[in-house]
């Protein structure tokens, strides 16, 4: 691998590591308004139901909105409330060690 190919890959490594990082962020985001408000206004299943159709109308075409995926996006939170201060450290190991043969 010469220097430009090699220049060219770190970069693209740092655009997916940047980009995985918010991703974790607003994930972790939303779970966290989610929790709260079920904890302080007593809300139900219905606002996770009522956000995940709120966000598919708001951002059309975008993946990962779906009541699934919200739902997991407030389990995310409540297994770890207080967020790492570097995910993207978490993201790089994460991305390691998928490439590691088993």
């Amino acid at each position: 691998m010469n220097r430009s190919t090699a220049a060219v890959r770190a970069a693209q490594l740092r655009a997916v590591v940047s980009v995985n990082r918010e991703l974790i962020l607003l994930y972790w985001d939303i779970g966290k308004i989610i929790a709260e408000a079920q904890k302080t206004k007593g809300y139900g299943k219905q606002v996770v139901e009522r956000l995940a159709d709120d966000l598919q109308k708001e951002f059309p075409g975008t993946a990962g909105f779906s009541p699934q995926n919200v739902w997991f996006m407030r389990s995310f939170y409540l297994a770890w409330p207080a967020m790492p201060e570097k995910p993207s450290q978490v993201v790089r190991e994460s991305a390691t060690s998928a490439h590691q043969p088993a």
